[in-house]
């Protein structure tokens, strides 16, 4: 089903991004409610995007910067849908906020993307 370089990847988004949660969770002070859905949906994409782009690493090479923008965006639009509105309901966007949608993005991608690196320097 996976490949070992699919595994490895998925275990790092998963080890990766359950270690953050905690921490995160932990130096929140009240805990946020959608830190979770955040963590959810960030790491979900960007496995779901590496084993896309892994599986058309071979025969559509020249498409794989634009699967990897259309990952990106599509982490922008489900943060736009679906976290933007909760938090400017009050009209403030706080910093706790902002790092409850920054922190997975940002460590997702991150992790991602080196993983990417990694498996596509390989070969």
């Amino acid at each position: 089903m996976f490949s070992l370089a699919e595994r490895k990847a998925l275990l790092a988004l998963l080890g990766s991004g359950i270690g953050a949660y905690i921490i995160q969770n932990t130096l929140s002070a009240r805990g946020h409610p959608l830190l979770l859905s955040a963590y959810l949906a960030n790491f979900t994409l960007a496995a779901v995007f590496f084993v896309l782009i892994y599986r058309l690493r071979t025969n559509h090479a020249d498409k794989l910067g634009f699967v990897f923008m259309i990952g990106s965006g599509a982490k922008f639009t489900f943060y736009f849908l679906l976290f933007n509105t909760y938090f400017r309901a009050d009209g403030l966007m706080t910093t706790e906020e902002f790092t409850v949608f920054f922190v997975p993005y940002a460590l997702s991608t991150f992790i991602e993307t080196a993983s990417l690196i990694r498996v596509l320097n390989k070969e």
